[in-house]
């Protein structure tokens, strides 16, 4: 079967919302373990998708060439365009991307590349982002808000010229245009925005990827094969199972710990392959307990992944766990939750998790009088197909 027949049928065609204006909401994200190991191909991680939302709204421009981006968020001023041609996918060259709307003009890019190859002429819209990923003084809470406004401006563009697409090639039309941005992160943010719910995440080989887009001039191609390495699948984690989140109002940079964690990682092979070792065992024991409901096993997995977590930093000398971050911790397990620092670290958030509601209003108060913000969000659920 031809390439592009094959990814029509992983389309859903919906003619009647041709055009016609489309809001996206993509949740935001969290990690609850796998962090750093999950750089490698073929290493787990489990995330959890919040409903804490990035939106996007598209419009058809009334000009023919011509249209806007705007972000209600303090960093983004609206950003103007005129489009060379209605056959030239992307909005300009790369080389030409204001650093802030980077992420935005590459999902642009890369789903006007399909559109071209799926022989749909190019039309001009209006943009417009606004999020909750953000506190009001415009910090953002690391809930991945790179991933989500590249998935959500694939999700809005594909429906808004009537094609509503499984998560996978969502998730895969995502990666292809972060790799354009950054080959730093795992792609992990983005299953979860594009899968929703508890994820089990296996990150494919991002070096395979990259000589790929080089080499295969048909995206098509490349969205229909399949990616070494790489797994997502839905976890079914009872509600008895509950997530509690605390902020601690100190964003993390976490292209700077990448930076500094794979500096490391190539200099201390041996640790480095044991660390992997066993984060992979953690993880995949923890998604099964996770989807057991054993509470006590899932809180094990937990402190070990915390455990693998610390053992890093001491010896890479990253600053992982801040003392916030640990006073989050030690207050958690003080009303019998499990808990650890949530991505990058060195900041953001930390996750805790304990049996049924029980006693969670204290620990949420307890983390107040220490300067430690609860967020009210909530895992969402998982999307269907086309969805």
């Amino acid at each position: 079967m031809p390439y592009k027949d094959l990814l029509l049928e992983t389309l859903e065609i919906e003619s009647e919302q041709t055009f016609v204006t489309q809001t996206v909401s993509t949740p935001g994200k969290l990690y609850i373990a796998g962090e750093y190991a999950i750089l490698e191909p073929g290493q787990a991680a489990i995330l959890v998708a919040l409903d804490a939302y990035l939106s996007c709204t598209i419009r058809l421009a009334t000009d023919n060439l011509s249209g806007t981006l705007q972000s209600t968020t303090i960093q983004n001023e609206p950003f103007n365009y005129t489009r060379s041609s209605h056959n030239q996918p992307g909005l300009m060259p790369g080389a030409m991307w204001p650093k802030r709307w980077a992420y935005v003009l590459s999902a642009i890019e890369t789903v006007e590349r399909l559109l071209v190859e799926l022989n749909r002429p190019l039309q001009n819209y209006h943009i417009q982002y606004e999020t909750d990923l953000e506190a009001e003084n415009g910090r953002k809470y690391g809930l991945g808000s790179s991933g989500a406004v590249t998935v959500s401006t694939i999700r809005a563009l594909l429906r808004f010229y009537g094609y509503s697409a499984h998560p996978l090639i969502i998730y895969k039309l995502a990666a292809i245009a972060s790799l354009k941005v950054s080959t730093k992160g795992s792609f992990g943010d983005l299953a979860a925005s594009a899968y929703g719910g508890w994820i089990y995440y296996q990150s494919p080989d991002r070096q395979w990827l990259a000589e790929q887009i080089a080499a295969t001039p048909s995206l098509t191609q490349l969205l229909t094969k399949d990616w070494p390495q790489l797994v997502i699948r839905h976890l079914a984690v009872p509600h008895s199972v509950d997530l509690v989140i605390g902020w601690t109002d100190a964003p993390a940079s976490t292209d700077e710990l990448v930076h500094h964690y794979q500096q490391n990682r190539e200099t201390e092979s041996d640790v480095y392959q044991q660390f992997l070792v066993n984060s992979q065992a953690t993880v995949q024991q923890l998604a099964q307990d996770l989807e057991r409901g054993d509470v006590t096993l899932i809180q094990k997995g937990i402190a070990k992944a915390r455990q693998l977590l610390r053992k890093m930093t001491h010896y890479w000398q990253l600053p992982l766990e801040t003392n916030h971050l640990t006073q989050l911790i030690e207050i958690a397990q003080s009303y019998q939750y499990e808990a650890k620092s949530s991505g990058a670290g060195g900041g953001d958030c930390g996750i805790a998790i304990g049996s049924s509601h029980l006693n969670r209003q204290e620990l949420l108060n307890s983390w107040k009088v220490a300067n430690i913000i609860p967020l009210p969000y909530q895992v969402t659920k998982p999307f269907q197909e086309s969805e």
